[in-house]
């Protein structure tokens, strides 16, 4: 099937509003068959050919589907004027993934979006590609020169809450963090971006979620109330690199051993991306940093948002983060040039402003801030840098 008969067919379905055959199976179908794409056509070679690789079957596959469905909902908002798409499925693995690539390269693409995995990324990089790449997730290291990468990585999220704070005049903070991997690399991450702004960390509380989380945070809210006002060992605020059950037990302890309204930092971990104002209550005052998808109630992304959810529902409830990884893929590729060209070039996402790091090639993200408000979050800002 070539491009622009996937645009008409991609406009028929859409406007029939059968969300879920466009999501589930008509449209999935019709899509993962428009690998095949014909360079008879001039119309179709003078467009940018762009092939996204994406886990469509195996472990991985709704992860992978949920991405497409994103990156297809900006396709058709846009019109297909300026891309035309090839779908690939990687299937999850390292084979999968060199077969996407050969056969993509066989085809004219002229840029990759993708792969979505680690396992797949290795893979793909250990071809040694010639093609440009947008990869959706990242690698310690820059391997290959025209590789890019942009993902998901609270890394984003904690320097724009660093920055946050710091804006407040937080100056002096306590980091209470969970003792897996993840936990020690948030807080050993948040650590060094607040020395570098010039801040103290007082010290670095590890908890283990066991029959003793609840007395362990008691003793950490209780320590800091024992201390005399004006003491250099008291923390202005306290960043909580913890799952959102962790948030709601430690949050109304601070208020009552240490101080009322105790400012609370975080991470995007503490918010689903779905309200829950109930279960959300004991979060109150806790301020943390996400994406516009997200957070944004009104405007331009919010409408955004409120249409995906009528066409897209499944994809975007079920992960909402993901769908706008998407949407903000298909914009990079359609300013690919100017975007990775341009030191200066921001580019307004779904999932924040968007920036290449020279020195990287990653793809940064400037967020949002909401604190939580009768169990839902409020938009509180934007920092001022990346």
């Amino acid at each position: 099937m070539k491009p622009y008969c996937l645009i008409i067919l991609l406009s028929s379905l859409l406007l029939s509003g059968c969300s879920q055959r466009i999501t589930r199976s008509s449209l999935a179908t019709t899509i993962d068959n428009t690998s095949a794409v014909s360079h008879e056509t001039n119309h179709v070679q003078e467009k940018h050919q762009v092939a996204l690789l994406l886990p469509l079957s195996g472990p991985q596959s709704r992860m992978g589907r949920t991405v497409r469905d994103g990156f297809l909902s900006a396709f058709y908002e846009q019109g297909g004027q300026s891309i035309a798409v090839q779908l690939y499925d990687t299937g999850g693995t390292p084979e999968k993934t060199r077969i996407a690539y050969e056969s993509a390269m066989a085809k004219g693409a002229t840029l990759i979006v993708g792969p979505l995995t680690k396992v797949e990324l290795q893979a793909l990089v250990a071809t040694k590609p010639t093609l440009p790449i947008l990869a959706l997730n990242t690698l310690s290291s820059r391997p290959v020169s025209q590789l890019y990468q942009f993902a998901l990585l609270p890394e984003d999220e904690i320097t724009s809450i660093a920055n946050f704070a710091w804006m407040q005049g937080y100056r002096r903070i306590v980091i209470v963090a969970s003792a897996n991997e993840r936990g020690k690399r948030l807080a050993k991450y948040f650590k060094e971006q607040w020395e570098k702004k010039g801040g103290k960390i007082l010290k670095t509380e590890s908890i283990t979620k066991n029959n003793k989380t609840q007395e362990r945070l008691e003793s950490i809210a209780s320590a800091y109330a024992e201390l005399e006002e004006g003491s250099e060992q008291l923390p202005d605020a306290f960043f909580l690199a913890t799952s959102a059950d962790i948030a709601r037990q430690i949050k109304p302890l601070l208020d009552f051993h240490y101080r009322p309204n105790t400012p609370v930092l975080a991470t995007a971990n503490v918010y689903t991306g779905v309200p829950m104002p109930l279960k959300d209550q004991d979060l109150g005052g806790i301020v943390f940093c996400d994406m516009p998808w997200i957070l944004e109630e009104s405007g331009t992304i919010a409408e955004k948002r409120h249409q995906a959810q009528r066409v897209w529902s499944n994809s975007d409830k079920e992960a909402p983060r993901l769908f706008a990884l998407g949407m903000d893929a298909f914009a990079i590729a359609t300013q690919w040039s100017t975007f990775v060209g341009n030191k200066n070039v921001t580019l307004q996402g779904m999932s924040g402003q968007l920036q290449v790091d020279k020195q990287t090639q990653q793809v940064r993200r400037r967020l949002s801030c909401s604190r939580f408000v009768d169990g839902q979050p409020k938009t509180v800002g934007i920092p001022d840098s990346f």
